[in-house]
């Protein structure tokens, strides 16, 4: 039974030291995605992680005041933990390591779980927060606790160095988060070990049992295993009993001993099959541990590891090391078109033509979604580094077939040299991120090698991210309105509304500074949907004022057009605030229609069967087949300003304008001609029969009020226009 005891408590170690391993490397990767890109991108490291069938229950934040909110929660539930013990700990540390806490229930869990905390410290050493991790202590030990080997009184325990219990696996044990009963000070002389055993008293059953403890070596935690003596007696007794029964039969003695030979040879066999499982079981939680599930390639923890060590014998042997940090160009827009069965065939495909660029010693990791990490040591120059990235750059370039389709990506690759650029694994892991993107900058498809400028435009744009992220939380953006003017008479028809961020630290940023960002990292769908809901709220205000009814186009992306919810959206906003559908105009780029032409074309006629006109903005700027525009259900164009820009005398500019007015007199449009500034251009669109003008000439862009007035004072002059001068007495 001792064997069985020590073998029970060898696995149950193991297992727990494998858990606070595997949460420890996980709190440090968040923190360092915290600290690098934010809260959303640790939300989606998470997504990416697959921690099913974990005993962790939440990961969560929590900022220097104390207020904490868990990864993952739709509902952002908060709880304030400045009381909490592993707050305080992490609060008055000098230096960063691992605390693990007493069981406690959480706040925010509302479970009783262990917390897992390390600090996040600023740069000024105050405290700046704290990432944790709660392990569920049940789960925890029956996931590993098999009770059958320590009889029917057996326990096993996972303790820590003050002496209060963290799990424990048993039918009578001490309770989870209190104090083992230690009357002669025994539990502070068995700490001060590695391993051993021990005899000691139950407080609670009043059982004597005997204890084989382990320590784990890197971190402040004992696992005990126990049997009662009762048991180890009943078991004795059961084990005497052949002998009592046979005695003075030789026979019966024979076979009683034969069949003890037997049994033990049966428990040999079954313990080695045990082990053998447990090797097996352990080799399977490394592998999911550090190792990619979709490509097998090495994950986040397990390239940290190997690239310290590539750090390390550069350091020792004074050689160079290079880190090219690769990033598929596009492969969101695979996602979304043709789904994520194509986008993971893809990235299997994309690895397999990144293994033919490296040598069998390159390391080749995946950092999660479309970024990879390639490490090349002993290199020779600057130049055997170039090479290889234009490899990878040409190889990705070819098209990609997945079924009966063939994808196009390109890749942008940012590279860092050892020990010029860095000499640590975070160093490394950020120049190389922010020379990937001076590659994406530089119009992708390409590779650029770190340097400062390419830092500070990188940090640069990265605060620049974040202010945008908080921007309607804050209350930043407003919009202007720009007038559309009947060139017959000058009157406003309409309006284009046109978003402006006005950030309390940048001023009024510009938006050619921020809508292409918006477009690049996914942020223009949620700043599209605020534009549509405060344009509706706008019309309907200037209808309860008694403001003549004029459309207002609202400018909506690509992102936003595709998403099988907008058309419904639309529609729910108009009923929400009881307005018809020509009180609103669509206008989209080409570009983003001839995107996917026909899925616009789809989405298009949708708009235009509740009655919402749809423009094209931009017109003749791309590169649109006329015969995909005559399919597309537009209700007007309008004419790109570059155009209009000199149209009077711009023998070029005039034939293009009059080119796109017959061709929407053929087509059925209405068209609006951007930009116009001078009473020259207006006499000719107006010669040409150009309906619709827009530009400085009628007014920059207005705020709400400014633009009321416009309406109600051209609605006063319309209605004296009718009225008499003088009326003429009666006789």
């Amino acid at each position: 039974m001792q064997q069985e005891v020590t073998e029970t408590c060898t696995s149950f170690s193991a297992a727990v030291e494998n858990t606070v391993i595997l949460v420890d490397g996980l709190l440090k990767s968040i923190r360092h995605v915290y600290e690098t890109s934010g809260t959303a991108s640790v939300e989606q490291f998470l997504a990416e992680e697959r921690l099913n069938g974990t005993a962790v229950v939440y990961f969560a934040l929590a900022s220097p005041d104390g207020n904490s909110f868990i990864f993952g929660d739709p509902g952002r539930a908060t709880a304030n933990l400045v009381d909490r013990p592993h707050f305080k700990v992490q609060q008055n540390a000098t230096e960063d390591h691992l605390f693990i806490g007493i069981p406690n229930v959480g706040r925010l869990s509302r479970k009783t779980v262990i917390p897992l905390t390390r600090g996040l410290h600023l740069p000024t050493g105050r405290l700046g927060g704290m990432v944790m991790a709660g392990i569920e202590p049940s789960l925890l030990s029956s996931r590993f606790f098999d009770a059958t080997k320590l009889g029917p009184s057996g326990v096993v325990a996972v303790i820590g160095l003050d002496g209060i219990i963290r799990a424990h696996g048993a039918a009578h044990a001490e309770g989870v988060g209190q104090h083992i009963a230690d009357d002669s000070g025994l539990w502070g002389e068995l700490a001060r070990s590695d391993h051993g055993t021990y005899w000691q008293k139950s407080s609670v059953d009043g059982r004597l049992r005997r204890y084989v403890y382990r320590k784990l070596p890197d971190y402040p935690l004992v696992v005990t295993a126990g049997f009662a003596r009762e048991d180890m007696q009943d078991r004795a007794r059961a084990r005497r009993l052949p002998y009592q029964m046979a005695y003075g039969l030789v026979l019966t003695l024979l076979l009683a001993v034969f069949a003890l030979v037997l049994r033990q040879r049966m428990a040999d066999v079954a313990v080695r099959h045990d082990r053998e499982r447990l090797a097996a079981a352990l080799t399977e939680i490394e592998r999911h541990v550090y190792h990619d599930a979709l490509t097998g390639l090495p994950n986040r923890l397990l390239l940290q590891d190997r690239l310290a060590q590539a750090i390390e014998t550069a350091r020792r042997t004074g050689q160079q090391l290079a880190l090219m940090f690769i990033d598929l160009d596009d492969f969101k827009v695979v996602n979304d078109t043709f789904g994520h069965d194509a986008g993971d065939e893809v990235l299997k495909r994309a690895v397999a033509r990144l293994r033919s660029c490296l040598h069998r010693d390159d390391t080749l990791a995946r950092l999660g979604g479309d970024e990879f990490i390639v490490i090349r040591t002993g290199i020779r120059g600057s130049d055997e580094v170039a090479a290889v990235a234009g490899r990878i750059v040409d190889h990705l370039t070819d098209e990609i077939a997945t079924g009966d389709r063939r994808i196009r990506v390109g890749a942008s690759i940012g590279i860092a040299l050892y020990p010029g650029d860095g000499e640590d694994v975070t160093t490394l892991m950020k120049v190389a991120d922010t020379a990937m993107y001076q590659a994406k900058s530089a119009g992708r498809n390409t590779f650029r090698f770190f340097d400062v400028r390419t830092m500070e435009i990188a940090t640069s744009r990265m605060r620049l991210e974040d202010d945008l992220a908080r921007a309607e939380e804050r209350g930043e953006f407003e919009l202007l309105y720009q007038p559309k003017v009947s060139l017959r008479d000058r009157q406003t028809i309409g309006a284009e509304a046109l978003i402006r961020w006005r950030s309390r630290e940048r001023g009024l940023v510009p938006p050619g500074s921020f809508i292409p960002l918006a477009e690049e990292t996914g942020q223009i769908a949620g700043i599209g949907r605020w534009v549509l809901r405060t344009a509706c709220r706008q019309i309907a205000a200037w209808r309860q004022a008694g403001l003549p009814c004029v459309t207002l186009a609202v400018n909506v992306s690509a992102l936003q057009l595709f998403d099988d919810s907008f058309v419904s959206e639309v529609a729910a906003l108009l009923a929400e605030h009881g307005l018809e559908p020509s009180c609103l105009e669509i206008e989209l780029t080409e570009s983003a229609v001839m995107t996917e032409p026909d899925r616009a074309a789809r989405q298009l006629q949708r708009l235009r069967d509740i009655g919402i006109a749809v423009a094209v903005d931009d017109f003749g700027t791309g590169y649109s087949s006329l015969s995909y525009l005559k399919r597309l259900p537009l209700s007007s164009i309008k004419i790109d300003q570059s155009f209009v820009r000199g149209v009077d005398h711009d023998a070029d500019n005039a034939a293009i304008v009059a080119a796109v007015l017959g061709l929407a007199r053929t087509l059925g449009l209405s068209v609006v001609a951007e930009g116009i500034e001078s009473q020259a251009e207006e006499n000719h669109l107006t010669a040409c029969g150009c309906p619709v003008g827009q530009g400085r000439l009628y007014g920059d862009p207005e705020t709400a009020g400014a633009f009321a007035r416009r309406l109600s004072v051209e609605a006063g002059r319309h209605l004296a226009a009718r009225i008499p001068t003088a009326v003429t007495p009666g006789r």
